[in-house]
């Protein structure tokens, strides 16, 4: 199971502190947000698994760290893409504790110009 954050953003390394490490560490601890996680697996666990020791084993699974992925994707304009400044704006990832390097995954995507425009209503 992959947790994901994708946030467009003019200031991304706020957003990942701000915003995304304090959600991820929710699901992480499995208290908050553990119900969630798997009422959310739960309709593709149905859907894939006609047998029920097969949906239920799905179903503690993702209740387990070792098989969960954290993926955080960022909007970031052109002057955040050497490998140093990508590690920067992912600083404290590894908060996690844990889970491998391999379970948190760091995305930019980089953008030039305005993020969104404010006057316009999204879909």
């Amino acid at each position: 199971m992959t947790i994901c954050e994708d946030k467009c953003t003019d200031y991304p390394r706020n957003k990942f502190r701000d915003e995304v490490m304090p959600t991820f560490t929710e699901h992480h601890g499995n208290q908050v947000r553990g119900r969630e996680l798997l009422a959310t697996a739960v309709d593709i666990i149905k859907s894939k698994f006609t047998n029920d020791t097969e949906a239920l084993i799905a179903a503690q699974r993702v209740m387990e760290l070792g098989r969960r992925r954290y993926r955080a994707a960022l909007t970031v304009d052109a002057t955040i893409v050497t490998p140093a400044k990508r590690a920067k704006l992912f600083k404290d990832y590894n908060g996690l504790a844990g889970i491998e390097q391999s379970q948190r995954i760091g995305a930019t995507f980089v953008m030039s110009g305005d993020r969104r425009n404010p006057q316009e209503d999204c879909p």
